[in-house]
């Protein structure tokens, strides 16, 4: 699946998210294939979503595979989106391009619950707009002690080596001792 397109019929929008790992698998097409989210999304600025749409139905069919539409309630189109996108597509892994590596140490208010592992537990793709490094992780929060300004399941990003002030930043820290948990 290459992505998800949602159209608010009331507004006439269309969102989309397309994948971003063409590059992987798509050889010389993926150049093309990555502006492919930008074109469809400023056609559907100028047109419409419901013209896009029924245009990418009739003209596209035969290049594209575009399944059969399917009527929804729709409160929150963003996270409508991202949840659509993360069961119809399964994008390839592209280490701190795409994705971060997501560990299993529970953040809260009190620090780590338990050490990091040394291996991911998994790779998780984060939006397109952050620009990743290698420094950077993902730890999921666990209980309320941060509410409300992270809430319970939250996942976090964060990054290894914070230069600079920290002021009016908020840190993970763990506390690594020489064994003693009174020190």
């Amino acid at each position: 699946m290459a992505g998800v397109l949602l159209l608010d019929v009331e507004a006439d929008e269309l969102h989309l998210r397309l994948r971003r790992d063409w590059e992987s698998f798509a050889g010389d097409e993926a150049e093309i294939l990555t502006l492919l989210e930008e074109d469809i999304a400023a056609k559907g600025r100028e047109w419409g979503g419901r013209r896009v749409l029924e245009f990418l139905e009739e003209y596209l069919s035969h290049t594209v595979r575009i399944t059969d539409r399917e009527a929804m309630r729709v409160a929150d189109f963003p996270a409508r989106l991202r949840r659509l996108y993360r069961e119809a597509v399964e994008p390839v892994v592209l280490e701190y391009k795409t994705h971060l590596p997501a560990y299993r140490a529970w953040a809260a208010a009190g620090g780590l619950s338990e050490a990091q592992l040394p291996e991911p537990e998994g790779w998780v793709e984060v939006p397109e707009e952050l620009r990743l490094s290698n420094d950077m992780f993902i730890v999921t929060v666990h209980g309320r002690s941060m509410e409300p300004l992270i809430p319970d399941g939250s996942r976090c990003i964060f990054r290894r080596h914070v230069g600079g002030s920290r002021q009016g930043r908020r840190l993970l820290i763990q506390r690594v001792t020489d064994g003693d948990p009174s020190t």
